[in-house]
């Protein structure tokens, strides 16, 4: 028997559980084990996880949008990560996380103007946007042959504290987009 480990996301139903019977926890604590999962790359148990707070609440917003951004980051499912992603979208339109989901999968399947308005989108809900956002802004504007613009951005994304400074150096040095 395993841990798995829960985290309190803002309730007071923190748990830590050491068999299977007990990883049926309340969602909150699934959404946390699954995304402590995937960041360890334990991405099929993730996935799992992420399936399973869908079957307690499927218009589980957090997870939807959790889920549907994991499945871009490797490429799986886009079509799944769309349509779910687009619940997050239509449910809170305003949410720079949830519009930056939704442009990184239509980034992910090709489709970079689609990708660009929403990306824009969430660069203008926010006050102070991440890292991340320049950085995906920057590399759609590279895929639709905007170089300079893209270079700007990507500038902005190492200013901003990226966690992937290094490849963001590289980007910016040879002017080209490098997938992670």
């Amino acid at each position: 028997m395993g841990n798995a480990y829960g985290i309190d996301i803002g309730t007071s139903n923190f748990k830590m559980c050491c068999s299977d019977k007990d990883k049926i926890l309340n969602e909150k604590n699934i959404i946390a084990i699954a995304n402590k999962t995937e960041i360890l790359a334990f991405g099929d148990e993730a996935y799992e996880m992420y399936e399973k707070a869908l079957s307690y609440n499927a218009s589980n917003i957090p997870v939807l949008n959790n889920y549907s951004y994991f499945l871009a980051m490797e490429g799986q499912d886009l079509d799944k990560a769309e349509r779910m992603s687009a619940q997050t979208v239509k449910a809170e339109p305003d949410n720079a996380t949830y519009l930056d989901t939704y442009a990184w999968i239509f980034f992910k399947q090709g489709n970079y103007s689609l990708a660009r308005i929403y990306l824009q989108n969430a660069l203008d809900k926010t006050k102070e946007p991440s890292a991340e956002l320049f950085e995906h802004y920057g590399d759609i504007l590279f895929m639709l042959g905007e170089v300079d613009e893209a270079v700007t951005y990507w500038q902005k994304a190492l200013e901003a504290g990226s966690e992937s400074a290094e490849l963001l150096q590289k980007k910016i040095k040879n002017k080209k987009y490098i997938e992670k």
